[in-house]
């Protein structure tokens, strides 16, 4: 009996620490302007084409940047203004079914569909769904 005990508490005890050292932040801004005021290692998550494209700047709003500091991995999305989406429209999208962890981590920011546009900037996948941008890589 004390050995199972013992047992289901070591398990407890682990499943605390896993959740505990799986470390995701989340920080949100209303505007581009509040995103680029953020303090640096804030900022050093945000894609760098979104702090430095002149067809962004001010024209991205309702943003949600995401990371896990175990992995290094970053995702979020922002809204876009007609200006921003001209922009977008000028990359090369490839339609193509997102994998597995890309899905997990869109889906909850609230993409619709599996297989979507997807575009390559510097180590960021960008995928485009309305006038919505997600955004994941490391």
């Amino acid at each position: 009996m004390k050995g199972s005990f013992l047992t289901k508490m070591l398990g407890l005890i682990a499943c605390a620490f896993l959740l505990a050292s799986c470390e995701v932040e989340e920080q949100r801004y209303s505007t581009w302007e509040e995103m680029s005021q953020a303090p640096a290692n804030q900022l050093s998550w945000i894609p760098s084409f979104m702090l430095q494209e002149e067809a962004l700047v001010q024209n991205i709003h309702s943003i949600v940047e995401c990371h896990d500091l175990d992995s290094n991995k970053g995702w979020g999305k922002a809204e876009c203004n007609e200006e921003a989406l001209d922009w977008f429209q000028n990359l090369n999208f490839q339609i193509q079914q997102l994998d597995t962890a890309g899905w997990k981590l869109l889906s909850k920011m609230g993409l619709q569909n599996k297989q979507v546009q997807v575009a390559q900037i510097e180590n960021w996948q960008i995928v485009l769904e309305g006038n919505t941008f997600y955004y994941f890589g490391e």
